[in-house]
């Protein structure tokens, strides 16, 4: 992976194929694909993404899946499009990821810009006297959320917006390392969480979408492993076709994908309050998109058991029950 022209580039061989991708640091994002089989063009002058379709599909779907296939979560491993602006960057075995002498910063780019609920999830490990620092940006690098974490004085802080909220830094998990959670509602409330400690503060409204991660060591070298994002949001679009021959209503929707999380169909047919009810489920199909979505298709009975006319109008809803 390297970066350039405004864009980050990562590259992948599997086999005799080659995929090149590059993705925009400027939003909108915008992408871009390229195939090449070094078996018969080493010097890559042919790009064959348009007419491989199938071998671009397999190869990014190892390009972006560090675990084989971690469902549902945007995985970037230590040296996914990173890039350290101060000094060298380091990726040693036997660490939990990527290791920043004192003063340096990397920069993670995301894939969307984040203006929905999402939380983030980290793991981080210091050593006597040292500190680091897990900071959500927008595309300008400003800091508007974060927390730091200060070994010496046993202190974690959260930081949204102007101001600060601190607590005690709880002791490190068996290994040595911390995993800290950061929910970012915006124009709401971030939490951070870091084993007990869980502090709050109000995220301000107004502030742009997130766009960027940043990991700081501002004492001693600080160690990040990767880190997962997910979205608390549980809106979602949808579409309902009709098909009479079958005597099915298709539901369609596009909704972020929540690992572990469970959804109820309802209906009503009049849209009073008290009037939803649970909906008979013929059968549902699920696919995964890129960036941390699933497109499902529900499909429900035109009539349900026991009934025995049709209704004249039905209204359709999914909504997250747990997670």
């Amino acid at each position: 992976e390297w970066s350039g022209g405004g864009n980050w580039t990562r590259a992948l061989r599997f086999g005799d194929w080659k995929l090149h991708r590059s993705r925009s640091t400027s939003t909108p994002v915008t992408e871009s694909r390229e195939l090449y089989n070094l078996a018969t063009d080493p010097n890559e002058a042919t790009d064959l993404s348009s007419s491989r379709p199938e071998v671009v599909d397999q190869l990014e779907r190892i390009m972006d899946d560090p675990f084989y296939h971690d469902v549902g979560f945007e995985n970037f491993r230590p040296t996914d499009e990173f890039r350290s602006l101060t000094g060298d960057g380091n990726v040693a075995k036997g660490t939990i990821g990527s290791i920043l002498d004192a003063g340096m910063t990397a920069w993670t780019p995301l894939a969307n810009d984040i203006g929905l609920p999402a939380r983030f999830v980290v793991r981080f490990k210091l050593d006597a006297a040292e500190s680091g620092s897990f900071e959500l940006t927008n595309e300008a690098g400003a800091s508007f959320v974060g927390f730091t974490a200060d070994l010496a004085a046993s202190q974690l802080t959260l930081t949204s917006g102007n101001q600060s909220v601190s607590g005690t830094l709880p002791a490190p998990e068996a290994d040595g390392a911390w995993t800290a959670s950061v929910d970012w509602h915006p124009g709401a409330t971030c939490t951070v969480t870091v084993g007990t400690r869980v502090l709050q503060a109000p995220a301000p409204a107004g502030l742009p979408a997130v766009t960027r991660v940043r990991h700081r060591s501002l004492a001693g070298s600080a160690e990040f492993s990767s880190f997962r994002l997910h979205y608390l949001d549980t809106e979602s679009t949808s579409s309902i076709d009709v098909d009479s021959a079958a005597d099915e209503i298709i539901y369609r929707q596009s909704r972020p994908t929540l690992p572990g999380a469970s959804w109820r169909h309802q209906r009503s047919d009049s849209l009073t309050p008290g009037s939803w009810v649970t909906a008979e489920v013929r059968r549902e199909r699920r696919r995964l998109l890129y960036g941390s979505f699933e497109e499902t298709e529900t499909v429900f009975p035109v009539m349900e058991s026991g009934e025995s006319t049709r209704a004249s109008r039905r209204f359709y809803r999914s909504s997250l029950i747990s997670q």
